[in-house]
């Protein structure tokens, strides 16, 4: 580790990446585009379901879009890398009580367009052992590049 610093924790994640087109999943009018106002209730349904590392700024990180059900954000998918040719899906959250309905697969459909109209390629990182959100990225036309191992650091 570098100097001044100590691990937070560690772990396996998976690097995917989408090489097709993005998945033909049929638009959902409750699909939104989220912003500044939704900042809070993003960082809320992250601590909820730890997509991933998600701090104060990640929401201006790139576009994230949502759905809200009885007005209460459920269900999120954004970016989070931007590199020459190439985006990062991330923040794919569902809250647990609505999994299993399809949202994500919406949202992450409605990620990739914006990624396939700027002509970037996605990729993703998911914990190895999130067996559901591999599956499911699998189903979108995701596939495993590279097994890698991760360490968060904290200045100590």
């Amino acid at each position: 580790m570098p100097p001044g610093t100590s691990a937070l924790g560690s772990g396996d994640l998976v690097q995917m990446v989408a090489d097709g087109p993005p998945p033909a999943v049929p638009d959902d009018p409750r699909c939104v585009l989220l912003g500044e106002a939704d900042a809070a209730e993003m960082a809320a349904l992250a601590r909820a379901t730890e997509p991933g590392p998600w701090g104060s700024a990640t929401h201006l990180y790139g576009p994230f879009h949502g759905i809200r059900e009885g007005g209460r954000l459920v269900a999120m998918a954004g970016q989070r890398m931007l590199l020459p040719g190439l985006a990062e899906l991330s923040g794919v959250a569902t809250a647990p009580e609505r999994r299993g309905r399809g949202l994500a697969a919406v949202l992450v459909a409605r990620v990739l367009a914006g990624f396939a109209a700027r002509g970037d390629r996605p990729f993703l990182h998911c914990h190895a052992g999130n067996v559901g959100a591999i599956r499911l990225y699998e189903s979108l036309g995701f596939r495993v590049r590279a097994p890698l191992r991760f360490t968060m650091l904290a200045l100590a």
